[in-house]
Protein backbone atom coordinates (compact mmCIF):
# COMPACT_ATOMS: atom_id res chain seq x y z
CA UNK A 1 0.00 0.00 0.00
CA UNK A 2 1.45 3.30 -1.28
CA UNK A 3 2.76 5.20 1.78
CA UNK A 4 1.27 9.38 2.40
CA UNK A 5 3.93 11.82 3.41
CA UNK A 6 2.77 14.79 4.83
CA UNK A 7 3.99 18.23 6.25
CA UNK A 8 3.71 18.65 10.24
CA UNK A 9 3.44 22.02 10.32
CA UNK A 10 -0.30 21.70 9.85
CA UNK A 11 -0.26 19.45 12.93
CA UNK A 12 1.68 21.92 14.81
CA UNK A 13 -0.50 24.75 13.68
CA UNK A 14 -3.50 22.88 15.52
CA UNK A 15 -1.58 21.82 18.48
CA UNK A 16 -1.15 25.36 18.78
CA UNK A 17 -4.69 26.51 18.41
CA UNK A 18 -5.51 24.10 21.09
CA UNK A 19 -3.45 25.10 23.27
CA UNK A 20 -4.20 28.66 23.49
CA UNK A 21 -8.18 27.60 23.51
CA UNK A 22 -7.01 25.60 26.94
CA UNK A 23 -4.08 26.65 29.04
CA UNK A 24 -3.88 28.17 31.81
CA UNK A 25 -3.04 31.93 31.97
CA UNK A 26 0.76 31.77 32.65
CA UNK A 27 1.02 35.41 33.98
CA UNK A 28 -1.28 34.57 36.91
CA UNK A 29 0.84 32.96 40.24
CA UNK A 30 -1.43 29.76 40.09
CA UNK A 31 0.84 26.99 40.53
CA UNK A 32 -1.53 23.82 40.82
CA UNK A 33 -1.24 22.27 37.68
CA UNK A 34 -4.22 22.50 35.20
CA UNK A 35 -6.71 19.86 35.78
CA UNK A 36 -7.60 18.44 32.01
CA UNK A 37 -3.42 18.21 31.32
CA UNK A 38 -3.04 16.69 35.00
CA UNK A 39 -4.90 13.78 33.93
CA UNK A 40 -4.02 13.81 30.37
CA UNK A 41 -2.46 10.33 29.54
CA UNK A 42 0.43 9.69 26.66
CA UNK A 43 0.24 6.33 24.58
CA UNK A 44 3.51 4.73 23.71
CA UNK A 45 3.70 4.56 20.31
CA UNK A 46 2.90 0.51 19.29
CA UNK A 47 5.47 -1.95 17.40
CA UNK A 48 3.77 -1.26 14.37
CA UNK A 49 4.05 2.47 14.44
CA UNK A 50 7.71 2.52 15.25
CA UNK A 51 8.03 -0.07 12.27
CA UNK A 52 6.78 2.98 9.81
CA UNK A 53 10.13 5.41 10.44
CA UNK A 54 12.25 5.93 8.09
CA UNK A 55 15.65 7.98 8.36
CA UNK A 56 17.39 9.20 5.53
CA UNK A 57 20.20 11.87 4.61
CA UNK A 58 17.59 14.75 4.83
CA UNK A 59 14.40 13.51 6.51
CA UNK A 60 13.05 11.96 9.49
CA UNK A 61 9.74 9.83 8.68
CA UNK A 62 7.28 9.46 11.72
CA UNK A 63 3.60 8.74 12.06
CA UNK A 64 1.06 11.09 14.12
CA UNK A 65 1.44 8.09 17.07
CA UNK A 66 4.91 9.61 17.52
CA UNK A 67 3.93 13.39 18.35
CA UNK A 68 2.99 15.08 21.69
CA UNK A 69 2.12 18.68 21.43
CA UNK A 70 3.07 20.62 24.79
CA UNK A 71 0.79 21.23 27.87
CA UNK A 72 2.39 23.82 30.22
CA UNK A 73 2.39 24.60 33.64
CA UNK A 74 3.80 27.04 36.05
CA UNK A 75 6.31 25.82 38.50
CA UNK A 76 8.91 27.22 41.53
CA UNK A 77 12.61 26.27 41.11
CA UNK A 78 14.12 24.66 44.03
CA UNK A 79 16.52 22.33 45.36
CA UNK A 80 16.70 20.07 48.12
CA UNK A 81 18.76 20.32 51.44
CA UNK A 82 18.45 16.49 52.78
CA UNK A 83 20.80 14.49 54.85
CA UNK A 84 21.30 12.46 57.97
CA UNK A 85 20.99 14.25 61.94
CA UNK A 86 24.34 13.91 63.46
CA UNK A 87 25.76 15.26 66.26
CA UNK A 88 27.71 18.77 65.71
CA UNK A 89 30.65 17.35 68.22
CA UNK A 90 31.43 14.07 68.98
CA UNK A 91 34.95 13.02 71.12
CA UNK A 92 36.57 9.53 71.01
CA UNK A 93 38.09 8.55 74.14
CA UNK A 94 41.27 6.74 74.14
CA UNK A 95 43.82 4.59 76.86
CA UNK A 96 45.86 7.08 78.28
CA UNK A 97 48.88 4.38 78.84
CA UNK A 98 49.12 0.64 77.78
CA UNK A 99 46.36 -0.62 80.08
CA UNK A 100 43.47 -3.59 80.61
CA UNK A 101 39.84 -2.45 81.84
CA UNK A 102 39.11 -2.68 84.54
CA UNK A 103 35.60 -2.07 84.63
CA UNK A 104 32.74 0.04 83.07
CA UNK A 105 30.56 2.53 84.47
CA UNK A 106 28.28 2.90 81.40
CA UNK A 107 26.18 1.43 78.80
CA UNK A 108 25.75 1.69 75.04
CA UNK A 109 23.49 4.37 74.79
CA UNK A 110 23.51 6.15 78.44
CA UNK A 111 23.67 9.75 78.76
CA UNK A 112 26.65 10.88 80.63
CA UNK A 113 27.73 14.33 82.22
CA UNK A 114 31.52 16.11 81.31
CA UNK A 115 33.91 15.05 83.82
CA UNK A 116 32.39 12.38 85.43
CA UNK A 117 33.96 8.99 85.19
CA UNK A 118 32.94 6.33 82.36
CA UNK A 119 35.40 3.66 83.19
CA UNK A 120 38.42 2.17 85.34
CA UNK A 121 41.33 0.94 84.21
CA UNK A 122 44.26 -1.00 85.13
CA UNK A 123 47.24 1.11 83.94
CA UNK A 124 50.61 0.00 83.52
CA UNK A 125 53.35 1.88 84.82
CA UNK A 126 57.05 1.29 85.45
CA UNK A 127 59.00 2.35 88.75
CA UNK A 128 62.73 2.22 89.83
CA UNK A 129 62.75 0.15 92.45
CA UNK A 130 65.75 0.18 94.98
CA UNK A 131 66.43 -3.10 96.67
CA UNK A 132 68.44 -3.21 99.90
CA UNK A 133 71.81 -5.34 99.81
CA UNK A 134 71.94 -8.68 101.44
CA UNK A 135 73.72 -7.85 104.82
CA UNK A 136 72.95 -10.94 105.87
CA UNK A 137 76.06 -12.52 104.10
CA UNK A 138 79.29 -12.80 106.39
CA UNK A 139 82.34 -14.24 106.10
CA UNK A 140 83.22 -16.14 109.61
CA UNK A 141 80.54 -13.64 111.37
CA UNK A 142 82.74 -10.93 110.00
CA UNK A 143 82.02 -7.64 107.69
CA UNK A 144 83.82 -7.84 104.06
CA UNK A 145 87.33 -6.92 104.44
CA UNK A 146 87.17 -3.85 102.08
CA UNK A 147 84.77 -0.84 102.32
CA UNK A 148 84.45 -0.80 97.93
CA UNK A 149 83.12 -4.22 97.97
CA UNK A 150 80.24 -4.26 94.78
CA UNK A 151 77.13 -3.50 96.86
CA UNK A 152 73.84 -5.42 95.53
CA UNK A 153 71.88 -1.86 96.59
CA UNK A 154 71.28 -1.42 92.62
CA UNK A 155 67.98 -0.44 91.07
CA UNK A 156 65.36 -2.12 89.01
CA UNK A 157 62.65 -1.63 86.92
CA UNK A 158 59.65 -3.59 88.27
CA UNK A 159 55.93 -3.25 86.36
CA UNK A 160 53.34 -1.88 88.38
CA UNK A 161 49.13 -1.50 87.88
CA UNK A 162 46.97 1.11 88.99
CA UNK A 163 43.28 1.81 89.10
CA UNK A 164 42.77 4.81 87.01
CA UNK A 165 39.51 6.34 86.35
CA UNK A 166 38.25 7.59 82.74
CA UNK A 167 36.44 10.71 82.90
CA UNK A 168 34.18 12.17 80.31
CA UNK A 169 35.61 14.46 78.22
CA UNK A 170 32.24 16.23 76.99
CA UNK A 171 28.35 15.56 78.13
CA UNK A 172 26.58 13.50 75.65
CA UNK A 173 25.60 10.08 74.45
CA UNK A 174 27.51 6.80 74.60
CA UNK A 175 27.61 5.87 70.98
CA UNK A 176 29.47 3.00 70.70
CA UNK A 177 31.65 0.66 73.14
CA UNK A 178 35.10 -0.76 71.77
CA UNK A 179 36.56 -2.61 75.05
CA UNK A 180 35.25 -4.93 77.13
CA UNK A 181 37.00 -7.37 78.06
CA UNK A 182 39.35 -6.89 80.94
CA UNK A 183 41.47 -9.67 80.57
CA UNK A 184 43.54 -8.02 77.74
CA UNK A 185 46.20 -5.85 78.04
CA UNK A 186 45.79 -2.63 75.06
CA UNK A 187 48.19 -0.39 73.77
CA UNK A 188 48.34 2.99 74.73
CA UNK A 189 45.70 5.00 72.28
CA UNK A 190 43.55 2.24 71.87
CA UNK A 191 40.02 3.97 71.08
CA UNK A 192 37.56 2.68 74.38
CA UNK A 193 34.37 4.62 73.59
CA UNK A 194 32.57 7.11 71.55
CA UNK A 195 30.62 9.93 73.02
CA UNK A 196 28.18 12.48 70.78
CA UNK A 197 26.67 15.17 72.14
CA UNK A 198 23.05 14.63 71.27
CA UNK A 199 21.65 18.30 72.16
CA UNK A 200 23.43 19.82 69.30
CA UNK A 201 22.77 18.72 65.75
CA UNK A 202 23.48 18.87 62.34
CA UNK A 203 22.80 17.74 59.30
CA UNK A 204 25.10 17.51 56.12
CA UNK A 205 23.66 17.75 52.22
CA UNK A 206 25.55 17.39 49.17
CA UNK A 207 24.34 20.02 46.56
CA UNK A 208 25.99 20.86 43.15
CA UNK A 209 28.15 23.77 43.05
CA UNK A 210 26.16 25.39 40.86
CA UNK A 211 23.32 26.57 43.31
CA UNK A 212 25.74 27.91 45.90
CA UNK A 213 24.32 31.68 44.41
CA UNK A 214 21.24 30.66 46.19
CA UNK A 215 22.64 29.81 49.53
CA UNK A 216 24.26 31.45 52.50
CA UNK A 217 25.80 30.90 55.79
CA UNK A 218 22.71 32.23 58.71
CA UNK A 219 20.30 31.41 56.20
CA UNK A 220 17.14 29.47 57.87
CA UNK A 221 15.91 26.48 56.19
CA UNK A 222 12.00 24.81 56.70
CA UNK A 223 12.60 20.69 57.11
CA UNK A 224 11.03 17.95 57.92
CA UNK A 225 11.32 14.42 58.80
CA UNK A 226 10.33 11.02 57.73
CA UNK A 227 7.73 10.99 60.47
CA UNK A 228 6.29 14.24 59.11
CA UNK A 229 7.67 16.38 61.94
CA UNK A 230 8.55 20.27 60.60
CA UNK A 231 11.31 22.07 62.15
CA UNK A 232 13.61 25.16 60.99
CA UNK A 233 17.59 24.35 60.39
CA UNK A 234 20.36 27.06 59.71
CA UNK A 235 23.00 27.37 57.09
CA UNK A 236 26.18 27.31 59.25
CA UNK A 237 28.93 26.05 56.67
CA UNK A 238 29.31 26.05 52.74
CA UNK A 239 32.22 24.35 51.78
CA UNK A 240 33.52 22.62 48.60
CA UNK A 241 34.24 18.99 48.50
CA UNK A 242 37.75 17.11 48.88
CA UNK A 243 37.19 14.36 46.91
CA UNK A 244 34.30 15.70 44.72
CA UNK A 245 35.03 19.66 43.42
CA UNK A 246 31.28 19.53 41.56
CA UNK A 247 29.45 19.27 44.46
CA UNK A 248 29.10 21.58 47.87
CA UNK A 249 29.07 20.25 51.51
CA UNK A 250 26.20 22.66 53.33
CA UNK A 251 25.95 22.04 57.03
CA UNK A 252 22.87 22.43 58.47
CA UNK A 253 22.83 22.99 62.15
CA UNK A 254 19.24 22.56 64.49
CA UNK A 255 18.69 24.32 67.20
CA UNK A 256 18.69 22.27 71.25
CA UNK A 257 15.20 23.95 71.41
CA UNK A 258 14.28 22.46 68.15
CA UNK A 259 15.74 19.39 69.37
CA UNK A 260 14.29 18.89 72.90
CA UNK A 261 10.97 19.69 71.39
CA UNK A 262 10.50 17.27 68.28
CA UNK A 263 12.88 14.60 70.74
CA UNK A 264 15.38 14.18 66.64
CA UNK A 265 18.01 11.46 67.22
CA UNK A 266 20.95 11.07 65.77
CA UNK A 267 20.14 9.09 62.41
CA UNK A 268 16.95 10.52 61.68
CA UNK A 269 16.54 11.23 57.52
CA UNK A 270 15.23 15.21 56.94
CA UNK A 271 14.90 17.07 54.03
CA UNK A 272 13.78 20.60 52.74
CA UNK A 273 13.30 22.36 49.47
CA UNK A 274 14.75 25.78 48.97
CA UNK A 275 13.03 27.97 46.63
CA UNK A 276 14.82 30.03 43.82
CA UNK A 277 14.49 32.32 41.16
CA UNK A 278 11.46 33.06 39.34
CA UNK A 279 8.27 31.18 38.58
CA UNK A 280 9.47 29.22 35.61
CA UNK A 281 7.12 27.43 32.64
CA UNK A 282 8.12 23.40 32.34
CA UNK A 283 6.24 21.02 30.06
CA UNK A 284 4.71 17.22 30.77
CA UNK A 285 6.28 14.31 28.93
CA UNK A 286 5.85 10.79 29.36
CA UNK A 287 9.02 9.01 30.56
CA UNK A 288 9.38 6.74 27.65
CA UNK A 289 10.11 10.16 25.57
CA UNK A 290 12.81 11.04 28.10
CA UNK A 291 16.43 10.01 27.22
CA UNK A 292 19.64 9.98 28.73
CA UNK A 293 22.99 11.17 26.91
CA UNK A 294 23.20 7.85 25.62
CA UNK A 295 19.99 8.36 23.98
CA UNK A 296 19.00 5.21 26.53
CA UNK A 297 15.54 5.34 28.49
CA UNK A 298 15.91 6.96 31.95
CA UNK A 299 14.98 5.32 35.05
CA UNK A 300 12.78 8.07 36.77
CA UNK A 301 10.75 5.19 39.13
CA UNK A 302 12.70 7.17 42.29
CA UNK A 303 10.50 10.09 42.05
CA UNK A 304 7.36 7.30 41.81
CA UNK A 305 7.21 8.00 45.70
CA UNK A 306 6.66 11.19 47.73
CA UNK A 307 7.68 14.27 47.18
CA UNK A 308 7.69 13.28 43.38
CA UNK A 309 10.74 15.71 42.88
CA UNK A 310 14.93 14.61 42.88
CA UNK A 311 16.64 16.79 45.13
CA UNK A 312 17.92 18.70 42.38
CA UNK A 313 16.91 19.10 39.05
CA UNK A 314 17.56 15.74 36.66
CA UNK A 315 19.61 16.26 33.22
CA UNK A 316 17.83 14.57 30.81
CA UNK A 317 17.29 15.26 27.03
CA UNK A 318 13.85 15.25 24.23
CA UNK A 319 13.49 14.90 20.86
CA UNK A 320 11.59 18.08 19.68
CA UNK A 321 10.42 19.35 16.75
CA UNK A 322 10.60 23.17 16.15
CA UNK A 323 8.17 24.96 13.46
CA UNK A 324 10.78 24.91 10.91
CA UNK A 325 9.55 21.20 11.21
CA UNK A 326 13.32 20.19 12.12
CA UNK A 327 14.07 17.99 14.56
CA UNK A 328 16.46 18.34 17.57
CA UNK A 329 17.64 16.76 20.64
CA UNK A 330 16.95 18.77 23.22
CA UNK A 331 18.75 19.11 26.68
CA UNK A 332 16.26 19.64 29.56
CA UNK A 333 15.78 19.00 33.11
CA UNK A 334 13.39 16.72 35.12
CA UNK A 335 11.36 18.83 37.70
CA UNK A 336 9.06 16.88 39.23
CA UNK A 337 6.73 13.53 38.44
CA UNK A 338 2.91 13.90 38.01
CA UNK A 339 1.39 10.42 39.53
CA UNK A 340 -2.37 11.10 37.83
CA UNK A 341 -0.79 11.35 34.69
CA UNK A 342 2.41 9.14 35.03
CA UNK A 343 4.45 12.23 33.60
CA UNK A 344 7.39 14.47 34.63
CA UNK A 345 7.07 18.19 34.41
CA UNK A 346 10.38 18.53 32.35
CA UNK A 347 12.08 22.63 31.97
CA UNK A 348 12.98 24.47 29.02
CA UNK A 349 10.81 23.38 26.24
CA UNK A 350 8.86 25.89 24.30
CA UNK A 351 4.81 25.39 23.76
CA UNK A 352 5.34 26.06 20.12
CA UNK A 353 6.93 22.96 19.64
CA UNK A 354 6.05 19.11 19.82
CA UNK A 355 7.29 16.12 21.55
CA UNK A 356 8.34 13.70 19.39
CA UNK A 357 7.48 10.35 21.52
CA UNK A 358 10.66 7.80 19.31
CA UNK A 359 13.51 7.01 20.24
CA UNK A 360 15.92 7.68 17.53
CA UNK A 361 19.48 7.34 16.59
CA UNK A 362 21.82 11.00 17.28
CA UNK A 363 22.43 11.07 13.55
CA UNK A 364 18.32 12.11 13.33
CA UNK A 365 19.07 15.40 15.16
CA UNK A 366 18.77 18.36 12.72
CA UNK A 367 16.56 16.71 10.07
CA UNK A 368 13.57 17.48 8.48
CA UNK A 369 10.03 15.74 9.94
CA UNK A 370 7.50 14.44 7.28
CA UNK A 371 4.41 12.30 8.58
CA UNK A 372 3.66 8.87 7.10
CA UNK A 373 -0.23 9.16 7.27
CA UNK A 374 -0.54 5.76 5.12
CA UNK A 375 -2.97 3.46 6.68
Amino acid sequence: MPRHFLSVWGLILSSIVSLCACRQDLTTQHTEPNSIFHERKITMPTAQDDAKIAINAQTVVLTKAHLSDVHTELYQPSFRLEGIIAPITTSKVYLPNNASLYSLSVRLGDKVTQHTAIAHINEQIFELVHEPADKSKVFNDELPLFDDEPSDDSPTIQPLTKITAINAPISGKIEEIFIHDTTTIHPKGTALMVISDDKHLKFISLLPKKYKEYLGVGKAVNFSTNAGQSFVGQIAKIQHTPKDPDNLEVHVHISPDETKQLDLKIGNWVSGHINYGQMSVGALAPGFAIFDDELNHMDLSALNEPPHKPATPIHANLWLIGQDETIRLTATEVIEYRPNSGQYLVAGVPPEKLICLARLPKESSGKQVRLDWSF
